[in-house]
C-alpha cells in the first residue's frame, strides 16, 4: 500500500518537501487588465439651443453626424428631440455593425442625458461615459454687467 502512495504518477502529495506531479500543479494564465477595448466614440455636444451627435472611429474620422435641427418634430432644445436623436444614431451604428461605444459629452445644455438614454433605448451598449466640458480656472475676464 505504501508503494501506491509514494511512487508513480498516482502518488499522493504530502506537502513536505515533495514536488507535486504535473497534473496537480496550478497553472497560472496571464489575463488582460479587464478593460474592453472599444474603437468607436460618440461625441455629444450640447448647447443651450441645440444638441449635436457625432460618431467617430478610432482615428477620429466622423462616421455619422446628426443634429437636433435635422428633426422637424419639435424644438431643438427639447429633451425629447435629443432622445430621438440618440435612437436614430443607435440604429445607424447597429446597421454599421457597431454594438459598443464610448461616449464623450461636452457643453452645458440639457440634451446630454436624454441622448444617452436614447442610445440605451436603441440597444447600443455604452462602455464608458466621459465628461469633457472645458471649464475655465479663472481664465478670461467676464464682461461687465448690464445696467438698465
Amino acid at each position: 500500500m505504501s508503494d501506491l502512495n509514494t511512487k508513480g504518477p498516482n502518488r499522493i502529495y504530502n506537502g513536505i518537501g515533495d514536488i507535486p506531479p504535473p497534473k496537480y500543479r496550478y497553472k497560472t494564465k496571464k489575463k488582460g487588465d479587464g478593460t474592453i477595448k472599444v474603437k468607436e466614440t460618440l461625441h455629444i455636444y450640447s448647447t443651450k439651443n441645440n444638441t449635436i451627435l457625432s460618431l467617430t472611429n478610432q482615428e477620429g474620422k466622423i462616421i455619422s453626424s446628426l443634429s437636433c435641427g435635422m428633426l422637424s418634430t419639435s424644438r431643438q432644445s427639447a429633451n425629447y428631440t435629443a432622445q430621438q436623436l440618440g435612437e436614430m444614431i443607435a440604429k445607424k451604428a447597429i446597421s454599421l455593425k457597431i454594438t459598443k461605444i464610448n461616449v464623450k459629452t461636452r457643453g452645458f445644455g440639457h440634451g446630454k442625458t436624454p441622448a444617452i438614454r436614447g442610445l440605451k433605448i436603441g440597444k447600443l451598449r455604452v462602455n464608458k461615459i466621459m465628461e469633457c466640458t472645458n471649464i475655465p480656472h479663472n481664465g478670461c475676464r467676464s464682461p461687465k454687467k448690464r445696467r438698465l
